[in-house]
């Protein structure tokens, strides 16, 4: 990927959206976390996708009750991605919005 010219943040964001998409949020949160730890800075798209992905933690746990699927959620909250974004001075979008009212 990084020789068809495309940067290592757009191609986490690719794989973060896959990991959200098809319900695998401990891989996202965690491939989240190595992104950030290799120096690689999220954007606001990046952000969005894994608001998206913690809205979909919220209404797995209202629709199913169930007990937790063995990924620490405690310090992975919107308002966690929220801070971190403002920290960055990202500018959040109408999509980046959305996706952050769903997740509340």
């Amino acid at each position: 990927m990084v020789g068809k010219g495309l940067s290592s943040d757009v191609m986490y964001t690719i794989m973060l959206n896959g990991y959200c998409r098809v319900n695998c949020l401990p891989e996202a949160f965690a491939l989240f976390d190595v992104m950030k730890k290799r120096g690689i800075r999220p954007d606001i798209i990046t952000y969005t996708v894994m608001f998206y992905g913690h809205s979909k933690i919220n209404l797995k746990e209202v629709q199913s009750q169930a007990h937790n699927e063995g990924f620490n959620e405690n310090n992975l909250t919107a308002s966690t991605f929220c801070l971190e974004a403002k920290k960055m001075e990202l500018k959040p979008d109408v999509i980046c919005y959305t996706a952050l009212i769903d997740s509340y």
